[in-house]
């Protein structure tokens, strides 16, 4: 009686993790509000990252040729009528669109974390080129007497080996940081809203058999 007692109660603990909770709530939120929320993740997602690559701001796409640039920008406006879909979805409240929804969710955050593996490998690839723009952006900084320099001479100046450390410092943070980025945002992140979706059109489909 006892260890049936106790798989019981392992059993409704296993249920509250991984069964009711992905129905009910998403962030300790009521589901729909955590659905739109996502979905405005989603499209800022997209605008912000479209406009980075599209600008050629960001590290990465500044090494792309202008037209793969371009290439990746469009991949990243790609989501942004998936969002604007979600939207319409949620306020019609039909089960239907919102399991289109879904499917097109999962399909948006499966380029997106492609894209964003993509930009992680080939920053790696590219890490000493970067650090070699790194060092020639701050080179200014390097004393000199000659007429070149850029700034007076100063004692207190940082050197070139100085420079040098800091950029490679500075590169291998950066990448560290991009590496965690991409695990925990851009991935588990991305899988745990992409269930949350799928959870609450699921839901809304049971609600409308229930009243059919």
């Amino acid at each position: 009686m006892e260890s049936e007692a106790r798989g019981k109660e392992k059993k409704h603990l296993h249920d509250r993790i991984f069964v009711k909770r992905p129905t009910l709530c998403c962030c300790c939120i009521n589901l729909r509000v955590g659905v739109i929320i996502i979905t405005v993740l989603l499209l800022l997602h997209g605008i912000w990252y479209a406009a980075m690559a599209l600008s050629g701001v960001e590290t990465f796409v500044s090494h792309l040729p202008k037209i793969a640039a371009i290439g990746f920008g469009v991949l990243y406006i790609l989501v942004i009528p998936v969002a604007v879909f979600g939207f319409y979805a949620i306020t019609k409240k039909n089960p239907n669109l919102l399991q289109i929804f879904s499917r097109l969710f999962w399909s948006s955050i499966t380029l997106l974390i492609l894209l964003h593996l993509i930009e992680l490998v080939f920053s790696l690839v590219w890490r000493d080129d970067i650090i070699a723009n790194c060092e020639k952006d701050i080179n200014y900084l390097v004393p000199s007497n000659s007429s070149t320099s850029t700034v007076p001479y100063s004692p207190n100046a940082p050197n070139q080996n100085v420079i040098d450390k800091a950029c490679t410092q500075g590169v291998n943070l950066f990448l560290l940081w991009s590496a965690i980025n991409f695990l925990i945002f851009n991935l588990l992140l991305s899988v745990y809203f992409g269930t949350i979706v799928e959870a609450f059109s699921r839901e809304e489909l049971r609600k409308q058999e229930l009243i059919s």
